[in-house]
């Protein structure tokens, strides 16, 4: 995909990709079918809308201007640089955010390596499933900066709390 806006729409058979190249312009629109698709968003200030199906998808990018909806897949997103928002992101159905950096997140976020909150990710409270550069989930909950309260009465994983003024388990 290059110039102008495109909108691309993939089949549910699984295994489709597309490539948003770093000379990408205008917008372009993405929906994913429901069974692995990749999408790779290269360096570029092209606005780039992904709707994630109900599979198990990849998107991988470096864009500046990154959306996703997550939908009820177990997308998972690996940020190399650039800003991506993320909307209708539950970690129930194990969509997350591939850490390629680390093989222990609990270590990286002790160490500030993985900052939540106010840092790299930044949900405000929330609860999100990091996944290892080996594919290995660990669950987190935080609260931001100011404070906030998180809710995990109905959890049943291991989970890593990190909080600054207040949580509810």
């Amino acid at each position: 995909m290059t110039e102008g806006d495109q909108a691309v729409q993939f089949n549910d058979e699984g295994g489709n990709v597309a490539v948003i190249d770093g000379d990408s312009t205008g917008e372009k629109n993405i929906q994913l079918g429901n069974d692995g698709d990749l999408v790779i968003v290269k360096d570029t200030t092209a606005q780039v809308n992904i709707a994630a199906g109900n599979g198990n998808s990849t998107i991988v990018t470096a864009g500046d201007n990154v959306q996703v909806d997550i939908g009820g897949g177990a997308t998972k997103i690996v940020p190399n640089k650039g800003n991506v928002t993320l909307n209708n992101y539950k970690p129930s159905t194990g969509a997350g955010i591939q850490v390629n950096d680390t093989s222990d997140i609990t270590r990286s976020i002790s160490n500030g390596n993985i900052t939540l909150g106010d840092g790299q990710i930044s949900f405000g409270d929330a609860t999100v499933n990091l996944y290892n550069n080996q594919e290995n989930k660990q669950k987190v909950s935080y609260t931001h900066s100011d404070g906030g309260s998180i809710d995990n009465r109905g959890e049943r994983e291991s989970m890593l709390l990190v909080g600054n003024i207040r949580f509810r388990i």
